[in-house]
């Protein structure tokens, strides 16, 4: 009886939040975001043949965004440090990239599911990347990419996103997000080979809302 009481009135509250939020009109939120990204790169040499040799290499990512919830769409503008790279290894001697990227992202995404507890918001974003440092290393040997000059320092990114959160009290949110990135331009500055960054990304967000319709919440 007392499980019956419990979802009764878990399903009553999540109902009259819901239906409380969506008189409210948009929403605008801060989230603090963050996670693993997994890098890779798709490499062809000068014949065309693409590489089997490069292996992903574990990164991180690091950001901000402001998500503007209009109905069940939100617009998300993105402010995000992450790294790239991948890792080979050729006739015993070892390969490793190291890239550091500041993107600037706009994202938007749709809520296919929005209980007002709990949110499924799948997506696309499209960044702008700009290396700010890089390494490459081979074998015991470091180079650093910018002063080689062996990789552009700009890359455009389109993402695929995916997003659950949680709204745990009207002013406080938390939830993850996978993103799978490709990389739109050839950052190989030699022009007989081609080579783009992809990317998995696996986060996690705290996320504050803000302005008058939070504060009218209490």
């Amino acid at each position: 009886m007392k499980k019956i009481l419990f979802m009764a009135a878990l399903l009553v509250g999540t109902t009259t939040f819901a239906q409380y939020r969506s008189n409210l009109g948009p929403e605008t939120s801060i989230n603090l975001i963050g996670g693993a990204r997994f890098s890779n790169f798709i490499f062809h040499n000068s014949e065309g043949v693409k590489s089997d040799n490069l292996s992903y290499r574990l990164n991180t990512a690091l950001g901000v965004n402001l998500a503007v919830n209009i109905n069940k769409s939100i617009i998300r503008p993105e402010l995000m440090f992450h790294q790239a790279g991948a890792k080979s290894k050729l006739s015993g001697t070892s390969f490793d990239w190291k890239l550091n990227y500041l993107a600037l992202n706009v994202g938007y995404l749709y809520s296919v599911v929005d209980t007002g507890i709990l949110s499924l918001q799948p997506g696309l974003a499209f960044g702008v990347n700009y290396m700010v440092s890089g390494e490459q290393v081979i074998g015991n040997n470091r180079y650093n990419i910018i002063k080689e000059e062996s990789l552009g320092r700009l890359d455009l990114e389109v993402m695929g996103l995916l997003n659950a959160k949680i709204q745990v009290t009207p002013l406080f949110s938390i939830g993850a997000e996978y993103r799978f990135g490709y990389g739109l331009l050839q950052i190989e500055k030699d022009i007989d080979q081609r080579t783009r960054n992809i990317g998995n990304s696996v986060l996690v967000h705290v996320g504050f809302n803000l302005g008058a319709n939070a504060t009218s919440r209490f």
